[in-house]
């Protein structure tokens, strides 16, 4: 069993990149900012899993493009998705597990 800690927030740029965290456990939910340019993290601290960097990217996708996805890499495995929202958009988190 894990042994919870606490709940870390953290911000993803919703920009096509990579980016590195330092972060023990997973999250647990995600949201986007009102401007969509950001990401919102939140995760559960996790004492049994040492803190390390771990890299993400946040993919957009819209019900218009059914069909036409992006090609997600090999090592990517899904961390939190908000859903569909009224405007047809979906963000999800992936990270990107070396050696998966």
């Amino acid at each position: 069993m894990n042994d919870i800690e606490g709940i870390r927030r953290f911000e993803i740029p919703i920009d096509d990149q990579h980016h590195t965290v330092k972060l023990s456990g997973n999250p647990i939910r995600v949201d986007v900012t009102e401007d969509r340019t950001t990401m919102l993290v939140w995760a559960a601290t996790d004492t049994s899993d040492p803190e390390r960097e771990r890299t993400f990217r946040v993919y957009p996708f819209h019900t218009s493009l059914f069909g036409r996805m992006e090609v997600l890499p090999g090592d990517a495995v899904l961390r939190g998705e908000t859903g569909f929202r009224p405007d047809r958009w979906r963000w999800s988190l992936y990270e990107l597990v070396r050696g998966r």
